[in-house]
C-alpha cells in the first residue's frame, strides 16, 4: 500500500484520482491521513475521488469532520455531494 499512497502526489491528475479511488475500495484506515492531505487538490476530479474514498473508509481523523463540512459547501456539486455522503458515514462525534 505504500506505493499506492505515493501516487496520491503524482503529477498526473488521473493517477491521483485512480489512487484515491483504489484506496477507498481497499478501505484501510492508514490511508485517511494521506487522503486528507489531498483534499486541497486544485482539480475537481481528484478532490471528488478523495472525498469519496474518505467516505468509504468511514474512519474519523483530527480535523476531518470540519474539513468535510467545509467541502460540503463547495461550489462544485459533485464534491459537495460526496462530502455530504462522507459525513454521514463518519462515526458520530464524541462528547
Amino acid at each position: 500500500m505504500p506505493a499506492l499512497l505515493g501516487t496520491l502526489v503524482d503529477p498526473d491528475p488521473m493517477v491521483r484520482s485512480m489512487a484515491a479511488s483504489a484506496l477507498g475500495r481497499i478501505g484501510h484506515a492508514s490511508a485517511v491521513g494521506p487522503l486528507q492531505a489531498r483534499l486541497a487538490d486544485p482539480l475537481v476530479p481528484v478532490r471528488f475521488w478523495v472525498v469519496e474514498a474518505l467516505g468509504r473508509i468511514g474512519v474519523s481523523a483530527p480535523g476531518l469532520r470540519e474539513t468535510l463540512e467545509r467541502m460540503a459547501r463547495e461550489e462544485e456539486a459533485h464534491v459537495r455531494a460526496a462530502a455530504q455522503r462522507a459525513l454521514v458515514r463518519l462515526p458520530a462525534p464524541g462528547p
